[in-house]
C-alpha cells in the first residue's frame, strides 16, 4: 500500500495478501471442522492433526499473526530508518489506518447486541487494551480486536525503538528480544499460561515486530532482491515453515502450554523473516496480472482480516456447508471456506475499503523527518 513516508515495495503487499487468506483458511476449517464432526465450537481434544506440512499451514494457520507482527516492524523501519520521526503525526497515520473500520464494527456490534456494552469495557477496548481481560466481547465482531490491541501498543513504542535503533544500533534490538524471551521464562518459571502470553500480548509478539525490525537493517544494507540465493531460499522457506508447524502440530498445537511456547515467537518470527526476503526476490518475476491481483488483495487485506470471522460464522449458522467428501471433514472444511468465505469476504471487504478505510488513508500526513 503507497504511503506518503514509505517507498512501495509490491511484493509486501502480496505478503499482506497471503497472511489474510492464511488466517481466514485457518479460521474456516478450524470451526467448520470442529462444527461438522462435533457440533460444536472449540474444546481441549478437538484440535485437528495435520497429515502432512501443508495441511499444517491450515491446521496452525495462526501462523500468518507472527508474519503480520515481522511485517509490521520491517515496513515502518525500511521506510524510516536513520530518519526521525513526528510522535503524534505518526500516531495520526496509524490512527487513520485502523480505527475508522475499528470504530464502525465496534458500533455495529453494540447496536447488534445493547445487552452487551458497558461503558468501561468499551473505553478498554478503544484505548488499546483489547487483548486484556475485561475488553469489549461482543462476537463475532470483535474477535479479531485483540490484535488491534498489540499493533497499537506497537504503535506507541515504535519511534522510541527506532530512536534507540539509530543511535545504539541493532545490539539495542537484541537485547530487548533477550529481555522480552527471560520475561517469558520468568513467567513460565512461576507456571503463568506462558502460552497466552506468547500469543495474545506485546510480550510475545514483541520479538517478532523487533525480528522485522532487525530485518530492515538488514534489507537497507547488505539485501540484493537480484540474489539467486534468495530465489532459491524461497521453495525451501515454504517446506521449513511447514514442517516447523508440523512439529508444533505433533506436540499439541496451539492449545498446549508448555516450555516450547516461551521461544515459540523468536523461532517463528525469524523463519517468517527469511521467508519474507526470499519472497520479495521472487515478486519480481511474477506476472503482472497476477501480481496485481495479490496487490489488491493485499490493500483490503485489513478489511479481510478484520471481516472474515463474521462471515464464518453466518456460514455456520445458515448451514451453507459444501459437502463432496462424506465424512471427510477437514476436506469440506477448506472447501467451504474458499469457495464460501473468501468470496463473501473479499466483496465485503472491498466495500469497506473504498468506502471506509481509503477516505480516512488520503488523509495521511508525512511525519518522517531527516
Amino acid at each position: 500500500m503507497k504511503s506518503k513516508n514509505i517507498k512501495h515495495i509490491e511484493g509486501l503487499d502480496h505478503l499482506r495478501a497471503f497472511a489474510a487468506v492464511l488466517v481466514l483458511l485457518y479460521h474456516g476449517t478450524q470451526l467448520f471442522y470442529w462444527w461438522l464432526k462435533y457440533q460444536g465450537d472449540y474444546a481441549p481434544g478437538r484440535w485437528i492433526e495435520a497429515k502432512g506440512i501443508f495441511t499444517a499451514y491450515l491446521v496452525e494457520g495462526h501462523t500468518a499473526v507472527a508474519l503480520f507482527m515481522v511485517l509490521s516492524g520491517f515496513i515502518f523501519t525500511v521506510g524510516t530508518l536513520g530518519s526521525d520521526i513526528e510522535y503524534f503525526k505518526f500516531l495520526k497515520n496509524r490512527f487513520l489506518r485502523t480505527y475508522p473500520l475499528f470504530l464502525l464494527l465496534i458500533f455495529v456490534a453494540v447496536y447488534s447486541s445493547p445487552k452487551s456494552f458497558a461503558f468501561v469495557p468499551f473505553l478498554q477496548t478503544v484505548l488499546f487494551m483489547g487483548n486484556s481481560e475485561g475488553a469489549l466481547m461482543i462476537n463475532p465482531y470483535t474477535t479479531m480486536f485483540w490484535t488491534i490491541a498489540v499493533e497499537w501498543q506497537f504503535y506507541l513504542i515504535f519511534p522510541f525503538l527506532l530512536c534507540f535503533l539509530n543511535k545504539y544500533g541493532v545490539k539495542y534490538l537484541v537485547g530487548l528480544i533477550v529481555l522480552a524471551l527471560t520475561f517469558r521464562l520468568i513467567v513460565y518459571a512461576q507456571g503463568g499460561l506462558v502460552r497466552d502470553m506468547s500469543y495474545f500480548t506485546i510480550l510475545g509478539r514483541l520479538d517478532q515486530f523487533l525480528i522485522g525490525m532487525l530485518l530492515a537493517v538488514f534489507y537497507k544494507s547488505r539485501y540484493s532482491s537480484v540474489n539467486k540465493l534468495w530465489l532459491g531460499l524461497f521453495p525451501v522457506m515454504i517446506i521449513a515453515i511447514g514442517a516447523l508447524l508440523y512439529d508444533l502440530n505433533k506436540a499439541g498445537g496451539w492449545p498446549t502450554e508448555s516450555l516450547y511456547k516461551v521461544f515459540w515467537p523468536i523461532i517463528e518470527g525469524a523463519a517468517w523473516s527469511v521467508f519474507i526476503l526470499s519472497y520479495l526476490s521472487v515478486s519480481r518475476y511474477l506476472p503482472k496480472p497476477l501480481s496485481k491481483c495479490l496487490d489488491f488483495i493485499g490493500k483490503i487485506s485489513y478489511s479481510t482480516y478484520l471481516l472474515h470471522f463474521i462471515v464464518i460464522v453466518i456460514v455456520i449458522k445458515k448451514a451453507w456447508f459444501i459437502d463432496i467428501d462424506a465424512g471427510g471433514f477437514l476436506v469440506d472444511s477448506l472447501v467451504t471456506a474458499v469457495l464460501v468465505v473468501l468470496p463473501i469476504t473479499f466483496v465485503l471487504s472491498t466495500l469497506t475499503f473504498y468506502l471506509i478505510e481509503q477516505p480516512f488513508l488520503s488523509l495521511r500526513v508525512k511525519y518522517k523527518k531527516p
